[in-house]
Parts: C-alpha cells; sequence; structure tokens
C-alpha cells in the first residue's frame, strides 16, 4: 500500500495495491527542504484516524520524503496543518538514510526505534544504534555505533550518546558521546561516565621519518588527513579548540 501524505485531509488519500513499487530519486542531491516535500509511505496495512490525524502502518514500512528514507516494521504519523509533525518508528532494526547537503553520498543510520519531530528537522535512534558515512572525494568510511543517536537535519550533524565507538580506516575511538559533522566528516569524540569522562584511541602509524607515506603505506597529506581519507589522532579524538554545543 502506498500512501502519500502533505494532503489537505486523510480522507482524500488515495489507497493503492499494497506493496506497490516506488519510484524514488535516490540518486538526487539533498534537499534542505527535504522536511517539505510530500511523504512517500509504503506498508502492509494502515489504520488512519481522520480526526485525530494519525496514521499507523504496519508490515513491510518503507518512508520516502524528498531523499530521505525509513524502513521499519511499525510506524505512527502524526499530522499537523497536512504537514509530518511526529513520527515513530521501531523495528529490527529501523534503518534511515539520509543524504547530507552538498554530499554525493548517503548517510546510513540504523537503530531499534527512531522518532522524528519537525520541530528542529530531528530525527533520534535509540538501541544498539549504528552510523556509516563516506566524505566525498575519500576512500575511508566512518562508521560509528552508540546508544543513541541525534541527527539534526538543517546541520547535519550527528550527535552520539553512550558507549561510543568511532572508527575511521584503522582508527578507532571510544568515548560517551560524539559529534560527527556530516557536511565536513570532523568528528570530536568526549569521555563518559563508562569511560571515567576519558577517551581511549588506537591509532595506526602515519609517517615515517624522511618518507612521505604513512605506515600503511598512504601518502600524507598536510591538513590532518592521510590521502586515504584517515583522520589524525587529532582530528578524530576532539583536541580542537572548538567545541560542539552539548
Amino acid at each position: 500500500m502506498t500512501h502519500r501524505l502533505k494532503l489537505p485531509a486523510l480522507s482524500s488519500i488515495r489507497f493503492l495495491p499494497a506493496l506497490v513499487a516506488l519510484a524514488l530519486p535516490v540518486t538526487a542531491a539533498a534537499l534542505a527542504t527535504d522536511k517539505d516535500q510530500p511523504a512517500d509511505i509504503q506498508a502492509r496495512s494502515v489504520d488512519a484516524d481522520e480526526r485525530a490525524n494519525i496514521a499507523i502502518y504496519q508490515g513491510n514500512v518503507r518512508y520516502v520524503q524528498g531523499t530521505r528514507y525509513i524502513e521499519s516494521d511499525y510506524l505512527k504519523v502524526t499530522m499537523k496543518d497536512d504537514e509530518v509533525e511526529h513520527a515513530k518508528a521501531t523495528g529490527r532494526p529501523v534503518k534511515l538514510r539520509i543524504r547530507p547537503d552538498n554530499s554525493p553520498h548517503d548517510a546510513h543510520a540504523a537503530g531499534e526505534r527512531l522518532e522524528y519531530r519537525r520541530a528542529g528537522d530531528e530525527m533520534e535512534l535509540f538501541d544498539a544504534v549504528t552510523l556509516q558515512h563516506q566524505p566525498a572525494d575519500k576512500d575511508v568510511e566512518t562508521r560509528a555505533t552508540a546508544d543513541r543517536l541525534l541527527y539534526r537535519g538543517g546541520e547535519d550533524i550527528a550527535e552520539l550518546f553512550g558507549r561510543v565507538i568511532v572508527q575511521q580506516g584503522g582508527d578507532v575511538v571510544s568515548g560517551g558521546y560524539a559529534h560527527v559533522n556530516l557536511k565536513t566528516d570532523r568528528v570530536i569524540v568526549r569521555g563518559g561516565p563508562h569511560t571515567d569522562e576519558r577517551i581511549y584511541a588506537v591509532m595506526q602509524p602515519r609517517k615515517k621519518s624522511g618518507d612521505s607515506r604513512d605506515g600503511g603505506g598512504r601518502a600524507v597529506s598536510g591538513d590532518g588527513m592521510d590521502a586515504g581519507g584517515r583522520a589524525t589522532p587529532g582530528a578524530v579524538a576532539g583536541t580542537a579548540a572548538e567545541e560542539p554545543k552539548p
């Protein structure tokens, strides 16, 4: 069943046969106005309450809004002024795909629960959270795991909380909080209660004396990243002077 929101009323929604394939612009460039686009939803069933402006979708749910994509088992959508005001999804896992502005690559995240809030254009994932993103012009992905992830769409910022592990190439940092800028791929990690407010890092060798290549055979640039896109210890571990807002 395909269901398009952002219509004058729920009664005007046209229900199509279950699991009709969607024609999605998955390769399109990201839009800062994704939250203002119509939402296309595909599921096995829907229970719509027009008076309460609530619709509950169950069974192999697919939600697409602009370049954003959510896959879940269950999705509850609350409308206000013909807009998606709030949404809750559960799954094993819930999968989220977003396209940061000016990025040729999608960012992928997953967790067992997701909440979307139009106010602030925020999406929050809970429980066994993962994040994966490849910066433009780099061949090494940023991968992270945490207990919770908060994505702020207006800034393309992902914040991770609780038992955080961030990996870039062979470098690994653990802590209690991570701030990931999906536009620049700058990562800042801070300690947390389970790490005694400290971060723990394993950094691979970079550059031997008199050699322009790091220990792994990668050419090293002078901007804090190697040619493969791996951040230097300071760039990953959060030693920059400017700290993100909590």
